[in-house]
């Protein structure tokens, strides 16, 4: 039966308690991307999401299944945003996700996560944003000089 998330506890898929073994994104622009294990995740969010990227990724209206005490499935919906400064590139979509969750130790942990983009349209920006504020100007991975 489904759940909203309202009456049942946030499942996280942040870093902490991330435990994803498989992440496949499948896009109607025709890629492809692939990942095994929390590290190769973290590694290609950590290069994505660097120093002269910003980017917000939402997901929203979740729809929690509870299959049995240890097991559920999640569809969340995704708006996303992303600038790169360095190229003066920007990308905007939306997408859906699917994730299947365990709970070890009283937690519910990401097993696995899919998404499919249902749009992403790309444009090359005539001059680089200057953003206001700039958290991942800060704090965000520092690209390698060309």
């Amino acid at each position: 039966m489904p759940i909203s998330a309202a009456s049942t506890p946030r499942i996280s898929p942040n870093s902490r308690s991330c435990s994803t073994t498989r992440s496949r994104c499948t896009s109607s622009a025709g890629y492809e991307w692939k990942l095994n294990g929390k590290a190769e995740y973290l590694a290609s969010i950590t290069q994505a999401f660097h120093n002269q990227s910003i980017g917000h990724h939402n997901g929203h209206h979740p729809e929690i299944q509870i299959l049995s005490e240890t097991e559920a499935t999640g569809i969340w919906y995704l708006a996303d945003n992303m600038w790169q400064l360095n190229s003066n590139h920007f990308t905007t979509g939306t997408a859906i996700y699917w994730d299947r969750y365990q709970k070890v130790d009283g937690r519910w942990l990401i097993r696995e996560t899919r998404y499919r983009r249902i749009y992403e349209l790309n444009s090359q920006l005539p001059e680089t944003p200057k953003p206001a504020t700039h958290y991942l100007g800060s704090f965000g991975t520092p690209l390698a000089a060309k």
